[in-house]
């Protein structure tokens, strides 16, 4: 091969990671579910608008603080434990609360991973119930 044919073969190869990395974040950006990336030591790195219109807090907000912070205190042992298992390298699932800038608090159904080699967790959140401040379920109003 010549070089002008390695160099076409690079603008190509560039051009189609360019175009998977946008297809990656159309679908990022548009799905319902709450999508993040966080670091191993607690602190989101990535995600999707998902979250802002869940929970009303920025990315800026959510991204400043680690993410246990943002849990009900009755289930920050719960999530602990979660993460714990996690550690292990398996597809973890499982349940908490998680405050809004409101002040109420949303169930949030999670199944996330681990990736040791580059010390990211990915999680996906579906909200299941939302519950007012002053504990009473927004369904039974």
């Amino acid at each position: 091969m010549d070089y002008i044919s390695n160099i076409e073969k690079m603008r190509e190869m560039v051009r189609e990671h360019d175009l998977l990395r946008s297809e990656v974040e159309a679908f990022f950006d548009l799905s319902v579910d709450l999508l993040a990336v966080a670091t191993t030591e607690g602190y989101f790195i990535r995600l999707n608008r998902g979250w802002n219109e869940a929970l009303g807090w920025s990315e800026e907000e959510l991204m400043s603080k680690p993410f246990i912070e943002f849990v009900h205190p009755e289930d920050v042992a719960a999530t602990l434990k979660t993460s714990e298992d996690a550690s292990k390298g398996l597809v973890t699932n499982f349940r908490n609360r998680y405050l809004t800038k409101s002040g109420d608090y949303v169930t949030l159904d999670w199944r996330s991973k681990i990736d040791w080699a580059r010390g990211v967790i990915f999680a996906s959140a579906r909200v299941i119930s939302e519950e007012k401040s002053d504990g009473q379920d927004e369904a039974s109003e």
